[in-house]
């Protein structure tokens, strides 16, 4: 009996010793939420099918309903960037007071719901106009740039918003521009085109068939748009304009693009410049440090 009883305790220790043992361990993060709606930034109008991107130590993209509203469901505390955008409309953050301006870090707090969010967003503008020479024909191919103005060490530089190329008519179209205040400037650059010349020797004489257009041998012959009968010579060169007519950029006309409008007649007449050559002789020239080239 006695052995039978302190086989019994042994088992019994074993048991008990072969149970896992409590340990301290450190609780799971609490995952946050965020909802909101976008908006037209004019009326209130709920906007379907925004693209909604969530930024952060953790990211994350949905799309609106119907109603305008989304919804992160499950989603990392800390503090994040929220954006909203379509086609026709100007890139928005939370937070932002203007288009393009700064916005707002948005704080999830572990465990705890974020805030019910709005988005407001805008329709974009276009400007459009046509680039003439000094005899009032339009220039194709000239490069316009649409330019909004930016501080860099206290002074004032343009930055290039958009680009367009006008067509053969002169025209151009510079699109999807988010509301502000713009600068517009227009340069002549010389491109090629590559025209495919068809020669089909074997084609019978007259054969106006399909059978007479198949291919022997294509000739790339390049065409550029440099205009003629404007007095431009080789010692002559386009340079950037600004609307309306000037060379100085300082002198440039801002054109304020409110929301969904188009501002017509921003037309810029291009001119030639004389270029001139420079040269003489330095002197006094500094003594090369010797210490200059060794490590």
């Amino acid at each position: 009996m006695k052995v039978l009883a302190r086989s019994a305790l042994l088992i019994v220790f074993i048991a008990v010793s072969a149970r896992p043992q409590a340990t301290s361990t450190i609780p799971a993060t609490q995952n946050s939420s965020l909802q909101g709606v976008a908006v037209l930034q004019s009326n209130g109008q709920p906007l379907s099918k925004v693209y909604v991107d969530l930024r952060g130590a953790w990211s994350a993209q949905t799309t609106t309903e119907e109603d305008g509203k989304f919804y992160f469901p499950s989603v990392p505390p800390g503090q994040y960037h929220l954006y909203a955008r379509r086609e026709g409309y100007a890139l928005t953050e939370y937070g932002q007071r203007w288009s393009g301006g700064p916005g707002q870090l948005i704080a999830l707090a572990a465990g705890q719901p974020g805030p019910n969010v709005q988005l407001g967003l805008s329709p974009t503008s276009v400007i459009s106009g046509h680039i003439s020479d000094l005899n009032g024909l339009p220039v194709t191919g000239a490069r316009v740039r649409a330019m909004k103005t930016s501080l860099s060490e206290n002074r004032r530089t343009l930055r290039i918003v958009q680009e367009a190329v006008t067509d053969e008519l002169g025209s151009y179209r510079l699109f999807w521009l988010a509301p502000g205040r713009y600068y517009i400037s227009a340069t002549v650059q010389p491109w090629q085109v590559s025209s495919n010349v068809v020669n089909n020797r074997a084609a019978p004489v007259g054969d106006t068939s399909n059978a007479g257009l198949t291919a022997t041998r294509s000739v790339s012959r390049p065409e550029t748009t440099k205009p003629t009968g404007v007095g431009i010579a080789d010692d002559e060169i386009y340079i950037p304009m600004y609307f309306p007519r000037t060379a100085d950029g300082e002198q440039a006309a801002a054109i304020d693009l409110q929301a969904g409008t188009e501002f017509r007649g921003a037309d810029i007449s291009v001119l030639p410049l004389h270029t001139y050559k420079v040269r003489g002789r330095l002197t006094n020239l500094p003594a090369p440090n010797p210490n200059q080239n060794q490590g």
